[in-house]
């Protein structure tokens, strides 16, 4: 990953770090993992292996920091039917692009084809049989990538982010509050998929929290309406956030909105994480 590091002008212990940098960085790419999963027209989990030739057409769900890079292995080992890549801006993957969809969305803030990205998502999944397979690649970004805001407008769902940020609440907080405002975020992306799939994550969060990565696309959510009120509440942000997004928050916790899915609906499999970048230094 670095290149040519003995022409820099380093001491013994800065090229030792650099090293320990590098080992770190090798580790952290994607298809180094994916390379356990992912064999032809196959994939393998811890318990079990699924024969992808047995589904009349496989899909590709990809989304996130790591998408186009993640898409590049699985396209040359799995015979996809077509499939969505979602990509923050400027992120050029190289992929066949007649079978893949490709959408260039804003991060770390949405923008309109972030919205145009929850959108297709929605609609592709929901034209899928029982015949069918997805899977899906989720990674970092997600959240901002993919966007599909439940009676709020992008203005207000942008304006939602920026205050989150800035509010000083951890991931797991940001993304409780994002689920409930989202008609994909917190496993209602896949509610309406009419086949089976899977999902391989790369992990950002501490914790490793499934339904905080990307927040939640496809695994089930163990927060509320009425834990994201409390959030709103213990950061002071009643007066900082849009009245809409405070308006939907209130009527999901009074009842008059439905939950999120609270059962899983996919299997989820934790493809990447920072401890195994760490611990590739311990050898």
């Amino acid at each position: 990953m670095i290149k040519t590091p003995s022409k820099l002008p380093l001491n013994h212990n800065s090229r030792d770090i650099l090293k320990i940098l590098n080992e770190g960085m090798i580790e952290s790419i994607p298809s180094t993992h994916l390379k356990k999963h992912i064999l032809k027209n196959k994939i393998k989990t811890p318990s079990s292996q699924i024969d992808l030739k047995k589904f009349n057409r496989v899909f590709l769900i990809a989304i996130g920091k790591s998408a186009g890079t993640m898409t590049e292995y699985v396209s040359k080992k799995i015979n996809f039917e077509s499939g969505i890549v979602v990509v923050p801006k400027g992120v050029v993957p190289k992929i066949d692009t007649p079978t893949f969809k490709v959408i260039t969305s804003g991060h770390p803030l949405p923008n309109h084809n972030s919205l145009k990205s929850g959108k297709a998502l929605i609609k592709f999944l929901n034209d899928t049989t029982k015949h069918d397979f997805v899977l899906f690649l989720i990674s970092g970004g997600g959240s901002a990538l993919s966007v599909l805001p439940n009676s709020i407008s992008l203005r207000d769902k942008i304006r939602v982010n920026h205050e989150l940020i800035r509010s000083g609440a951890n991931i797991n907080e940001i993304a409780c509050i994002r689920k409930h405002l989202s008609l994909i975020k917190g496993g209602r992306l896949i509610q309406k998929m009419n086949c089976n799939g899977i999902s391989f994550l790369v992990s950002d969060v501490i914790g490793d929290d499934i339904g905080s990565i990307a927040s939640g696309l496809t695994s089930y959510d163990k927060s509320t309406f009425s834990d994201a009120l409390r959030i709103v509440k213990k950061f002071s942000l009643e007066h900082k956030l849009p009245k809409s997004a405070l308006s939907v928050l209130k009527s999901g916790a009074n009842g008059e909105i439905s939950e999120t899915p609270k059962k899983p609906r996919i299997k989820n499999i934790i493809l990447l994480n920072n401890s195994i970048c760490l611990e590739k230094n311990e050898i």
